[in-house]
């Protein structure tokens, strides 16, 4: 994996900053990869540019604005894709402890090299993402007490610049919920996460489904630790989720808790529990 990060700050004396970040990387292991492209599959290079605008209090308000146009290519469990995407986020603080925030984005995504041939073609997505967050951490690099909460909805749907063709319709909702909570006690703190989520295809069964790449898998800053991407991402009859087409709904819901000791100021002993589903 080569990375580079470039950032240019206070673009005319104005507090605007713009920065190109890109990264290059080779898969020598394929076990992310179903069993079919792990045995059939040619090592592919993976690659994400994006270049992101930035300015706080935009127009002289209390609205912090940024603006970002990436490309991509990622490999995923069943299938490739190159993804290109812009964005434009709108953030507003209201308190030390409440800001909300609203998300248009626009992407296009090409899938090659699928198990499936429902996860074949090209993919045209708008969407908007509205959010709040809410803060009561008494720390936020090393938080010992507190709770913070996250909650946003994703809707795209073709008023909104998603793709509507003959043999596929793009319209659902992606709800997603994370909160955490430090409860301190004696010499250390414990530390937990809950997170959630529901969507949901609005389009006719038969006109449209939700894209496989906008459907719940738990990894990222869901991942259950301890278990490999094609351990936990099943469904109760075995298969993985990526064999199914979501016409209807889909959830995920993850829990961690781990107890946190501190032996010193810069030393920290933790155990960690988590499940997923």
């Amino acid at each position: 994996k080569v990375s580079t990060n470039i950032t240019y700050n206070n673009l005319d004396g104005m507090n605007k900053r713009i920065s190109f970040k890109g990264q290059v990387n080779q898969r020598f292991n394929l076990n992310s990869l179903d069993e079919r492209r792990r045995k059939e599959s040619n090592s592919l290079v993976e690659y994400d540019l994006a270049t992101t605008y930035g300015e706080n209090h935009i127009f002289d308000s209390d609205v912090d604005f940024s603006a970002s146009l990436s490309t991509s290519r990622r490999r995923f469990f069943s299938f490739d894709a190159d993804i290109q995407r812009i964005n434009f986020t709108f953030n507003k603080t209201f308190s030390s402890s409440f800001s909300a925030s609203l998300r248009p984005q626009f992407e296009t995504i090409r899938q090659f090299d699928a198990t499936s041939e429902l996860d074949e073609g090209t993919f045209q997505i708008g969407s908007l993402t509205p959010g709040f967050t809410l803060d009561f951490r008494n720390n936020r690099i090393n938080p010992t007490a507190g709770s913070w909460f996250n909650m946003s909805v994703e809707v795209a749907n073709p008023a909104l610049l998603s793709q509507k063709t003959e043999d596929l319709t793009i319209d659902y909702y992606k709800f997603i919920t994370r909160n955490r909570f430090y409860i301190p006690f004696s010499g250390g703190t414990a530390a937990m996460s809950l997170a959630a989520g529901l969507e949901e295809n609005l389009a006719d069964a038969d006109e449209g489904y939700i894209p496989n790449i906008k459907v719940f898998r738990l990894n990222g800053v869901d991942i259950v630790r301890g278990f490999e991407d094609d351990e936990i991402n099943r469904l109760p009859n075995g298969e993985d989720i990526s064999t199914e087409r979501i016409d209807e709904k889909a959830y995920m819901a993850v829990v961690k808790i781990e107890p946190r000791v501190f032996l010193s100021d810069t030393t920290m002993l933790g155990v960690f529990y988590d499940a997923g589903r």
